[in-house]
């Protein structure tokens, strides 16, 4: 995640709250969070494990929540922001369908400027959003 996330125009690692985000001119798009004995609590209610496990956070657009909602595992969605997803990271993770929906997230947090930039630099590798 380290890779794909620096590797997009004007990001930063940062240390949330708990866990590690990245951002677009202040806003999170990808925040990685690992669950350890039901902490943090609100992750191991919202993901539905004591862990461990790892988790992360990414945005998508809004008409595509619901479907994530129905997908099941490794998929949820908290509450906190209308636009949020949850993937449970795990042995069966799909980590190039990941790398697509960090890249979306991306797209969905950035100015327009940044994300044509990322497009025409020939390195968009999704055509969802």
């Amino acid at each position: 995640m380290r890779a794909i996330c620096g590797s997009l125009p004007e990001t930063q690692e940062a240390e949330a709250w708990v866990g590690i985000r990245w951002e677009v001119r202040k806003k999170n798009f990808v925040h990685v969070v690992d669950i350890q004995d039901g902490r943090p609590p609100v992750f191991a209610r919202e993901a539905g494990s004591n862990g461990p496990l790892c988790v992360l956070t990414l945005r998508c657009p809004l008409d595509e929540v619901e479907s994530f909602r129905h997908r099941g595992h490794p998929f949820f969605v908290p509450p906190w922001f209308a636009n949020l997803i949850g993937v449970r990271i795990d042995s069966r993770t799909d980590w190039d369908e990941l790398d697509e929906m960090i890249i979306d997230s991306y797209r969905v947090c950035a100015p327009k400027r940044l994300v044509q930039k990322f497009d025409l630099s020939g390195r968009g590798l999704s055509t969802r959003i």
